[in-house]
């Protein structure tokens, strides 16, 4: 089976995940700019197909390369391309799937971008056509099985194939032995590096907290890309900690790995609604994924996953005591690891297989 993994956002570890994940079995190749190749790694070059026009019009050039593919993987759909270039996007991607209805296999990252609101006066052209994308698709994955069944429970078709898609696993990486107890206490805090979307100041308070009844030494690794105007502002507030890592640019996943691996807990202090949409209701955080990948403990806040999905490696908090209680757990098992059998769900073996089950991909 040939199969083809497109990706329209700057989602680039995920490019790298997905293809670990399906070339074990499939022989796999990658639609991407040539200027966004250079942050991702572990793929050979032979396997890109480069293209030269604006990205805007990558579902179109897919619609003149899926004749030769047998499964067509859309990483990211449309949900947040806006005005006039989001509609050039949709439109791409309504006829890429109504031409292969068959082939394409639709990554949603945003429920409520693909279903009907409430308030149905509110409905624009680019939601009406990726209502029509996801009333069109014969095979929808998800994140989590929470997005799944909620979307499944207010979707409601009986011909479409729903499978979740976790894009991080759990054996990809290799991790060196984590920090000696008597190093600093490396905490990391997941994702793009936004205040819209995280609650720096519950953070601090509790890391603050943390640093009056506790003799170990902090430090902060933002594992994630900050806007400069941002940059200033978080190393202000974090000043008081041994180090802070701050990185302007992209971090491609090899330097993710490097820093990640450093830290002794993960952290995403999220937001519970932002501008993307509401965590744990509408979307989901790759946070969990990097915790899978890293194989290390994270914490985040409840409602970004009242299920209790990822509860056998994560902590979840609703206060700030709640969260320094978590770190100063963490503190007395620095020179702890978490048992492998936690994420045994995600090895890439596990994931496929499900996938193959759920989605029919064999021929």
């Amino acid at each position: 089976m040939k199969l083809l993994i497109v990706e329209n956002a700057e989602h680039y570890k995920v490019i790298s995940n997905l293809y670990i994940l399906f070339s074990q079995r499939y022989k796999t190749k990658v639609l991407l700019k040539k200027k966004y190749c250079k942050y991702v790694s572990n793929i050979p070059r032979r396997n890109f197909i480069n293209f030269i026009l604006p990205n805007v019009f990558v579902f179109w050039i897919v619609i003149f390369k899926a004749p030769f593919y047998n499964r067509i993987i859309i990483s990211s759909g449309t949900e947040y391309k806006f005005g006039f270039q989001g509609i050039i996007y949709s439109l791409g991607l309504f006829f890429l799937i109504t031409l292969f209805p068959e082939k394409v296999i639709l990554n949603i990252r945003n429920i409520d971008k693909y279903l009907i609101p409430q308030i149905k006066s509110k409905v624009n052209y680019n939601q009406s056509l990726r209502i029509k994308i996801a009333e069109s698709a014969n095979r929808i994955t998800f994140e989590t099985e929470s997005l799944l069944n909620s979307f499944k429970t207010l979707y409601n078709s009986k011909r479409t194939l729903f499978s979740v898609l976790y894009v991080y696993y759990s054996d990809f990486y290799k991790l060196d032995d984590l920090p000696d107890k008597n190093e600093i206490f490396r905490i990391g805090v997941l994702g793009y590096v936004n205040p819209e979307r995280r609650n720096y100041d519950l953070l601090l308070k509790s890391i603050t907290k943390l640093k009056n009844i506790s003799e170990v030494k902090i430090a902060c690794s933002f594992l994630g890309k900050c806007r400069k105007e941002y940059a200033s502002l978080i190393k202000k507030k974090f000043n008081q900690f041994e180090d802070v890592e701050i990185f302007t640019e992209y971090i491609s996943d090899s330097n993710f790995l490097l820093h990640a691996n450093k830290c002794n807990i993960l952290i995403a202090p999220l937001s519970e609604n932002t501008n993307m949409g509401a965590y744990g209701l509408s979307k989901s955080t790759s946070a969990f994924g990097d915790a899978i990948s890293l194989n290390k403990k994270l914490v985040i806040p409840l409602f970004a996953d009242k299920d209790l999905e990822f509860s056998s490696f994560t902590d979840y908090y609703t206060t700030t005591n709640e969260l320094t209680n978590f770190l100063l757990n963490a503190v007395s098992e620095m020179n702890t690891s978490l048992s492998e059998k936690l994420f045994a769900n995600y090895s890439t073996k596990n994931v496929i297989k499900k996938l193959i089950i759920d989605l029919e991909l064999e021929e």
